[in-house]
């Protein structure tokens, strides 16, 4: 129906690489995710979301290490990351270096957005996985522990967060959260952020190069070109549905609007793609549904909200209508413990 939303070669690469490292085999991990090293040679090229989430669950799972994802972003090296860490290594000074994760994030992966909101004399380094059925608090884990391992290297000295903010519930292996991040953390967090003093913003890079900064942002500049072209009507509007979705303010008439168009004309072109607006959130909040409902750390009075039901109980009246099953039955046999 539409393009799958795609991640960075390069990203899932050194995660590909790490799990073998540490336990995991090449014909394990192609079992499990369909990928396979060939996939990996050319590091602009794109991997499907779905199964980078797959290799998320499957290294975990076969390295036996759930901590996984912090090792990985704590020991990340800038050279592995291909021509995305060359533009945001080559910033004039570290408030240049986030400026430029916000606006390459997309060729990172489709699904993230990234914020910097300046909020007195703190600054909010703001991560946030915008198509819920990619979230992995994994994904958070390994990209925050990353940003605080280059944000030293950017600078060249110790770069000391006042507090890190997490959406979901702190885990069991929060020891390692402690060691990784030795700062003040808070859990069941409206976002995932980093705070830290603004005054690191203004930090100049001394390796900064106006030469090749204008080679290497003209190179991520085509390759988001590229990738925004790519992006149709159907997918433009499921990301949209999923956002407004916990809002109660999804309506056919603020899509349109969003999308810089009337009603009828968004009507007639989903049409055109063989849907209707109603049907793709139906179908939006089908496939959520399953998603949230494998991920333990969602409650499912949250879920419901999430998926814009006023109560619970509707949620599991219509959970029941699409699969024949309720939430909390489909929860437990779909969600086995991770051994």
């Amino acid at each position: 129906m539409h393009n799958p939303l795609t991640i960075y070669a390069a990203s899932v690469k050194e995660l590909y690489y790490q799990a073998v490292k540490h336990g995991a085999t090449i014909e394990q991990l192609e079992n499990k995710t369909g990928i396979n090293p060939s996939h990996l040679d050319n590091l602009d090229k794109r991997i499907s979301l779905d199964k980078h989430v797959a290799l998320w669950h499957a290294a975990i799972e076969l390295t036996r290490d759930p901590a996984f994802a912090l090792h990985l972003g704590e020991n990340s090296k800038v050279e592995d990351a291909g021509i995305i860490s060359l533009v945001i290594m080559n910033a004039a000074t570290l408030g240049g270096m986030y400026s430029r994760i916000k606006r390459y994030i997309h060729l990172v992966a489709e699904s993230d957005r990234i914020e910097i909101i300046e909020q007195g004399q703190h600054a909010h380094l703001r991560y946030t996985i915008e198509v819920p059925e990619f979230f992995t608090t994994y994904a958070i884990e390994r990209s925050f522990a990353m940003a605080l391992n280059w944000s030293r290297l950017f600078i060249g000295k110790k770069f000391e967060p006042i507090e890190i903010h997490f959406q979901y519930q702190a885990p069991e292996y929060l020891a390692e959260y402690q060691r990784v991040f030795n700062t003040s953390m808070k859990f069941e967090q409206e976002y995932n952020a980093i705070v830290f003093d603004k005054h690191y913003l203004e930090l100049p890079n001394n390796d900064y190069n106006h030469y090749l900064d204008t080679i290497i942002r003209e190179q991520a500049d085509n390759l988001l070109h590229k990738l925004s072209s790519n992006d149709n009507l159907i997918q433009q509007t499921y990301k949209l549905i999923v956002h407004y979705l916990p809002t109660g303010d999804l309506t056919v008439d603020k899509i349109s609007s969003e999308l810089n168009m009337s009603r009828r004309t968004l009507a007639r072109k989903l049409k055109d793609e063989g849907v209707s607006f109603q049907d793709l959130v139906e179908q939006t909040k089908k496939n959520l549904s399953k998603n949230y409902l494998q991920q333990n750390d969602i409650s499912i009075n949250d879920i419901a909200y999430m998926l814009g039901f006023s109560e619970t109980s509707a949620f599991s009246r219509a959970f029941k209508r699409w699969f024949g099953d309720n939430p909390q039955s489909f929860r437990k046999t779909s969600n086995p413990p991770v051994i």
